[in-house]
């Protein structure tokens, strides 16, 4: 795999840059219920409604998301991620085509998984990546919603043969397709946009989507320095979560540095770089100065889809 760990890293808060990994190789907006009758509501809307709800009582929100985590990554996780594993009843994901990555080693990248959160894939082929990066035209700052159910360039990622054969191997059961979703981060965005320094991607943070989880992310244009808006992530803080990170799920610079150092890195690479994350690990996007466009796609353990 073309690829080194450098030291380098993009200065936080004034100090000492860290490790960083550099790749050698040069409606479908999210958007609002369009329709409000009360005849039939599907799931999709109960819950939109419910997270909005939450959102804006910020307190109540907090509270909703502590249980939440607390039930999904508190110290019963290997147990409930054992009985899930044992007991699953997900069906069998058909793969579409030949994989258009088919020198990855996956199991050696599902063993990293499991001991670092994080893990570099390489890059998908260029006109593959074209494909999917035409259809999102000019630059918004609405995301893209599952487009791999929308668009057969995303699909065929989503279903890749060895993205799935990475799933499998990562969450020991046959993985649910959760989601995917395809965004803009653009210089001087609103910060309810959630794309500036100061918005949420742009702070240290865990998500948790199920017991156990799998995100890829694929850069669709070049991220080749810090002002190009790379992700960040801090390796190995995927496995533990105390009752003070559930309380708060947000790290600051400083004591992101302060607590793991060099375990902090970024990623850098040509349009096309794709790499996997537990998104239990600490990550955050930094504040792009050019436009960055990227497709992150789920992969789940026992969480299905909302339809």
């Amino acid at each position: 795999m073309a690829g080194r760990f450098e030291m380098g890293f993009p200065a936080i808060g004034g100090q000492p840059r860290l490790n960083q990994f550099r790749f050698d190789e040069d409606d479908l907006c999210e958007g609002k219920m369009a329709s409000h009758s009360l005849s039939i509501v599907s799931p999709a809307t109960l819950y939109s409604r419910l997270r909005s709800a939450l959102y804006d009582t910020p307190w109540l929100y907090k509270i909703a998301r502590t249980i939440r985590f607390a039930a999904l990554v508190g110290p019963w996780r290997p147990l409930l991620v054992g009985h899930y594993r044992r007991f699953s009843r997900n069906p069998k994901v058909s793969a579409i085509g030949s994989s258009l990555i088919p020198d990855v080693n996956a199991a050696e990248i599902a063993s990293t998984l499991e001991q670092t959160g994080f893990a570099i894939g390489g890059i998908l082929p260029k006109d593959h990546v074209c494909r999917v990066a035409e259809f999102c035209g000019p630059m918004q700052c609405a995301a893209i919603i599952n487009p791999h159910e929308k668009w057969d360039a995303v699909k065929e990622i989503a279903y890749d043969p060895k993205f799935l054969e990475i799933a499998r191997n990562y969450l020991g059961v046959e993985p649910v397709v959760c989601s995917s979703k395809i965004w803009w981060s653009i210089p001087g965005a609103k910060s309810e946009d959630r794309l500036t320094a100061k918005g949420h991607n742009a702070t240290f943070h865990f998500d948790v989507a199920d017991y156990k989880s799998l995100v890829v992310f694929i850069y669709l244009t070049d991220v080749v320095d810090r002002e190009c808006g790379p992700h960040m992530v801090i390796e190995g803080t995927h496995k533990k979560k105390t009752l003070s990170d559930l309380l708060k799920v947000y790290l600051d610079d400083d004591t992101a540095l302060r607590r793991f150092g060099e375990r902090i890195k970024t990623v850098l690479g040509r349009k096309g770089t794709f790499f996997f994350e537990e998104p239990t690990a600490y990550h955050r996007g930094v504040g792009a100065k050019k436009p960055r466009l990227i497709l992150a796609i789920d992969y789940t353990l026992h969480r299905k889809p909302v339809k």
